[in-house]
């Protein structure tokens, strides 16, 4: 399985945005007028639908300007109108998300499983930039997402957010046949082993075995180095590869009768 150009592309734009929406400068602003959430709803559909590419940023600081926290609701309509660009749907719901911050997490939970994997995705860096740690658990379905860019955002929403049973589905992404192509893996892998070297413990090395048996020589390295980092130890080191990965499934073969 392969990511075509134009879905990667589209995957770093969409990144791209949503980074410049959660690192953008806050806003501070007077108290604010009521205004009625048909009226902000109208008022933003216009704005985006009039949008030009780059007035993303802009956008977001007239709405923290005029409306604040009103502008929540409304954005989300739109995030969830499927007739809408998804370009707009995805502008919309990092919007709401930034001004709603964690209480939006009510929001992005359904966004989870929109039928377009950019709102998929923007849904999980949303949860994950504002640490909406109740909304986590529901995100680790992601996982084994259809569409390997958002399989990717899950590993990196759980490694920010670490929900109980994230070392586990880590292990799982890593193992996941979907995410390997004629023997090789498509990145979920060596991140999902980059994640559990953080959140993982020692009981969790015996589970990696079986990805020292992957006829891929990154992967199988990325593998090592996870299990140097839970464990704490360290087996031939300095010898040739296929030495160390022997040696290493020997402790493990071991290990896992012990436990």
């Amino acid at each position: 399985m392969q990511i075509s150009s134009l879905n990667l592309k589209r995957c770093l734009t969409a990144s791209t945005l949503a980074l410049l929406i959660f690192e953008g400068a806050s806003v501070s602003f007077a108290s604010i007028p009521p205004v009625s959430q048909a009226q902000v709803l109208s008022a933003v559909r216009k704005q985006l639908h009039s949008r030009s590419g780059t007035q993303f940023q802009a956008l977001l600081t007239d709405w923290e300007k005029r409306y604040d926290t009103q502008a929540v609701e409304p954005l989300f309509t739109l995030a969830r109108d499927t007739k809408l660009p998804d370009a707009d749907r995805y502008i919309a719901l990092m919007g709401g998300a930034k001004l709603g911050g964690v209480a939006s997490s009510r929001y992005l939970v359904p966004l989870l499983k929109d039928p377009v994997w950019m709102i998929r995705s923007g849904a999980l860096r949303a949860i994950s930039a504002i640490q909406a740690k109740d909304a986590a658990p529901a995100a680790l379905a992601l996982l084994k997402d259809p569409a390997l860019v958002v399989r990717l955002e899950a590993v990196q929403m759980v490694a920010n957010l670490q929900p109980q049973g994230g070392a586990d589905a880590l292990i799982a992404a890593a193992q996941d046949p979907a995410n390997y192509h004629r023997g090789k893996a498509l990145w979920v892998p060596q991140k999902a082993l980059n994640a559990l070297s953080k959140i993982g413990t020692s009981q969790h090395a015996p589970k990696l075995q079986s990805l020292l048996e992957k006829p891929d020589r990154e992967l199988q390295l990325s593998t090592l180095s996870t299990l140097e980092k839970l464990t704490g130890k360290s087996f031939k080191k300095g010898q040739p590869l296929k030495t160390r990965v022997e040696a290493w499934k020997n402790y493990l073969s071991q290990k896992h009768v012990s436990t």
